[in-house]
């Protein structure tokens, strides 16, 4: 695990749940860059993904097992 994976399991401990851009804006990458290190995380079981539907929008959260 990088300092930036450490850094992202760090924000959604801190704030329980967060986008893929909300943590992106936080730290300071693309968007890109972000999502390819939380698949990674969601991969090797370190966080869940909640999605959270409010009528026609659908978000998605991560959030720390």
């Amino acid at each position: 695990m990088d300092k930036l994976e450490k850094q992202i399991l760090s924000l959604i401990k801190k704030h329980k749940k967060l986008t893929t851009y909300e943590i992106a804006k936080k730290l300071g990458v693309s968007w890109q860059t972000a999502q390819l290190r939380i698949y990674k995380l969601f991969g090797n079981g370190k966080i869940d993904m909640v999605k959270e539907r409010k009528g026609a929008l659908e978000k998605t959260y991560w959030v720390r097992k």
